[in-house]
């Protein structure tokens, strides 16, 4: 009887540590799922707060297209009433077309780049769609910014040269010195 208590309580002892094992190894599970849930909410949080920053600098890119297109618009409208200006002036027909070429030239530019910054703002728009949230896209972000900016000192020197046509002969030859001089900027390659 005796070696049977004996042994009952062995198994006793064995079956309490393997509990308290099973007990401990459980703990540990439960502690490393609440760690790891804990992890992904975080992330979760973190892809979404990147989805919104990325939401709210393509809408604010789109913002910046719209005002470029009406500003675009305005300029066009002010070359053609210089256009009508030059054309009662008496500058040489040859001349005056190069002048207007020049002009169109870099409307067309603008409008080609015009037309990459929206294919890139659909592209970005479809990777936020579809959940894609990385760095890349806040480098594409930061490269349309940084491609509208140049734009607008662009549109800004196209504003001084359509300007600089109101005064006659001198506003000609300024203007295509600055055409020459904005052709040679756009032979220099970026870095």
């Amino acid at each position: 009887m005796a070696e049977l208590y004996k042994e009952l309580e062995e198994e006793r002892s064995a079956s309490a540590v393997a509990a308290y094992e099973a007990m401990a190894m459980i703990n540990r599970l439960q502690e490393e799922k609440a760690g790891m849930q804990m992890e992904a909410l975080h992330y979760r949080r973190m892809m979404e707060e990147q989805a919104e920053h990325d939401q709210e600098a393509i809408h604010e890119l789109n913002n910046l297209l719209t005002d470029r297109e009406k500003e675009l618009i305005d300029l066009e409208a002010e070359l053609e009433s210089c256009r009508k200006r030059l054309g009662e002036e008496t500058t040489e027909p040859e001349e005056k077309s190069s002048h207007e070429t020049e002009l169109k030239r870099m409307a067309e530019g603008f409008e080609e780049d015009k037309a990459r910054i929206l294919a890139c703002l659909k592209n970005l728009q479809e990777k936020i769609d579809n959940g894609v949230c990385c760095g890349s896209l806040q480098d594409e972000v930061s490269k349309l910014k940084d491609r509208l900016h140049a734009h607008y000192a662009e549109k800004e020197i196209l504003s001084r040269a359509v300007g600089a046509l109101r005064h006659g002969a001198d506003g000609v030859s300024l203007v295509e010195e600055m055409a020459c001089q904005l052709r040679e900027l756009r032979r220099i390659p970026v870095t």
